[in-house]
């Protein structure tokens, strides 16, 4: 376990009778502050709900716990990791310097703004879900499902700091890379872009050897539909989906290989192929062959109401090298100061977390252990060196 060598309180620290936080700011950017309190709030907004905490988590690309060690001796977990906190604070100095860029050129993030980034947000916390969940790396104990929309499994106003935090960032990326996403560019892009979202609707049954694929497709070939071919001895009735219909799909999530999509693909609405042979790998690693008997049922062109927010995000994605290359211009250029406590600011790698003292100048082991502060009996503590 790494030693505890100091505790820093983040909570309401200390506030005059006005109200106002007269505590240090946690940063400053280009003599602008974040207090304390700005980014005990997110933290705390971020802690407190399960499915909030994991995507703060993913969107972080961190597994790890972000709860820290308690320090009010009431078992309560007011603490959280610096690498988690930093994270927070490294995204407010961010935010500020794009909301400053932006009122240097007089754009106005508006409420349409705002409804465009929380279904990017949306979208984005979605895919990474899945690519994590794939990979396992997942943060441990994460309650988001990936099977139900993440809006629904979000608290409201967690959601509402992702969008608004989000709508600045596209408002940056228009403002610098000259993007349009106007309604007219949207309609465009659908418009010359119709193959690429034209999804292919399959018929297919899965059989386990060559001999059995081929009786199917001569049993379909004689006028058998795939529902009753589906149900035949021939047919992998496991891996043969329900009626011999297997979902609408873009190629791409297919996923039949290079060759086998190719015929596929090449493949008139109504028309048979001959068996295709496809391989998959076991959890041990040994390779089997199967096969599948494929039709053409229909193609179909995704409604523009339906993929509107994925092509915009891509034509913004579409402008990330000139928008990256303008925020770390934004990023050398800025004056950024950082409370101690948190750690120190580079324009390079952005917050550190304090460097802790060798093992060798703790003079009193018992020193390590937290103790409450008395300065707050309900904020959250940093625990540097626990992350």
């Amino acid at each position: 376990m790494k030693r505890l060598l100091l505790v820093v309180v983040l909570g309401a620290l200390v506030v005059a009778a006005t109200g106002c936080d007269v505590s240090p700011p946690a940063a400053t950017v280009n003599g602008v502050a974040i207090s304390q309190s700005t980014l005990n709030d997110d933290l705390s907004n971020e802690v407190a709900n399960p499915g909030a905490q994991c995507a703060a988590l993913v969107a972080a690309g961190s597994a790890a716990s972000p709860i820290g060690v308690g320090t009010q001796g009431d078992g309560s977990t007011n603490a959280v990791t610096p690498s988690f906190a930093d994270n927070a604070l490294e995204t407010l100095v961010l935010e500020q310097l794009e909301m400053q860029a932006l009122a240097r050129r007089g754009v106005t993030v508006t409420r349409a703004d705002i409804t465009a980034a929380t279904a990017d947000y949306e979208s984005q916390l979605q895919s990474q879900l899945q690519q994590a969940q794939s990979q396992s790396s997942a943060p441990a104990g994460c309650t988001l499902s990936v099977s139900s929309p993440v809006a629904g499994q979000l608290p409201g106003s967690f959601l509402r700091r992702q969008a608004a935090s989000l709508a600045d960032q596209e408002a940056l990326e228009v403002a610098v890379g000259h993007v349009n996403v106007s309604q007219r560019a949207l309609e465009s892009y659908y418009r010359t872009n119709t193959a690429e979202l034209t999804q292919e609707c399959l018929n297919v049954i899965v059989a386990d050897t060559q001999a059995a694929a081929q009786a199917l497709h001569d049993q379909i070939a004689a006028g058998a539909s795939f529902a009753t071919a589906a149900t035949s001895a021939d047919a992998d009735k496991q891996g043969t989906p329900t009626g011999g219909e297997l979902q609408c799909a873009y190629p791409a999530q297919l996923q039949l290989g290079t060759a086998a999509s190719a015929t596929v693909s090449a493949l008139s609405t109504g028309q048979l192929a001959e068996p295709l042979a496809l391989s998959r790998q076991g959890s041990t690693g040994a390779v089997t062959t199967f096969y599948i008997v494929v039709q053409m049922r229909a193609r179909q062109l995704v409604p523009f109401a339906t993929v509107r927010n994925s092509i915009r995000q891509v034509i913004l994605a579409t402008h990330a090298a000139a928008v990256g290359t303008a925020l770390k211009r934004l990023i050398r250029q800025a004056h950024v100061t950082v409370d101690p406590r948190y750690g120190t600011w580079s324009p390079t790698r952005g917050v550190t977390i304090p460097t802790p003292p060798p093992p060798a100048f703790v003079l009193n082991g018992s020193a390590n252990v937290p103790a409450s502060s008395g300065l707050s009996s309900s904020g959250l503590t940093i625990v540097p060196g626990a992350g």
